[in-house]
């Protein structure tokens, strides 16, 4: 049974690269469980990093979990995320089953080491709900992240992806901790709208290190090449 809220079949993707996947509505979908592989292909493809989202925007003491209110972006002033997320391009929100957010209290803000986290991550709050990454604009066609699975049984978290008309492209289920230790990657024929995570395990899902591969147009690509690089040696830099 599920917890109702989260503050009062573990699989091994053996391969680097998951064998390509058709999608709905046409389109190929790649799946990566390793980083390096995920990041290697994206540069080979021509594309370049948008961003990160690893939520360290957080005035969150160590040790605490508070909910907050749907959606968290880079317009939030809510504590404790009062200057919003550093990526303009993302929303975080939690997703009933009617497809709606939940609203008031739908995300929970964590740090360490409460739950077994080991950063500053972001949780749907009821652990009835899944989580969707909303994507703000119409370029993204790699996304990554650490996943995040919290209480729970942790038999995995099913990891669906929709295009910009938010239709169903593929999904792939990845093993998930409070320590975000396993990856997942997902490089695109058609733009990534949305990516929506569910616990199979009736945990409280997340995704920590969010990585956005986009392709650029022809004006941006060296700013946004340069910008790639600066951001990939702060992340280095911070999970040093």
């Amino acid at each position: 049974m599920r917890n109702s809220n989260l503050l009062t079949v573990s699989l091994a993707l053996s391969a680097a690269v998951v064998a390509p996947s058709l999608a709905m509505g046409g389109g190929v979908l790649t799946w990566y469980n390793d980083r390096a592989a995920f990041r290697a292909d994206n540069k080979n493809h021509g594309k370049f990093l948008k961003g990160i989202e690893d939520f360290e925007e957080s005035i969150l003491e160590p040790d605490r979990g508070v909910p907050h209110d749907d959606p968290l972006d880079s317009t939030t002033t809510q504590f404790p995320y009062p200057n919003g997320i550093l990526m303009e391009n993302i929303r975080i929100q939690s997703r009933k089953a009617d497809g709606t957010p939940r609203g008031a209290r739908g995300l929970a803000a964590v740090s360490a080491p409460a739950f077994g986290v080991t950063s500053d991550v972001v949780l749907a709050n009821q652990a009835v709900d899944s989580l969707d990454l909303i994507f703000l604009d119409e370029l993204k066609s790699g996304i990554g992240f650490d996943v995040l699975d919290v209480f729970g049984n942790q038999t995995g978290v099913d990891v669906s992806v929709y295009d910009l008309g938010d239709n169903f492209l593929g999904s792939m289920v990845y093993p998930g901790d409070a320590a975000g230790s396993n990856f997942a990657g997902v490089w695109s024929t058609r733009a990534i709208g949305r990516i929506n995570l569910f616990s199979t395990g009736g945990g409280a899902q997340g995704a920590d290190n969010v990585e956005m591969w986009v392709v650029p147009e022809p004006t941006s690509m060296i700013a946004l090449l340069g910008g790639g690089l600066m951001l990939l040696a702060r992340w280095r830099r911070r999970k040093a």
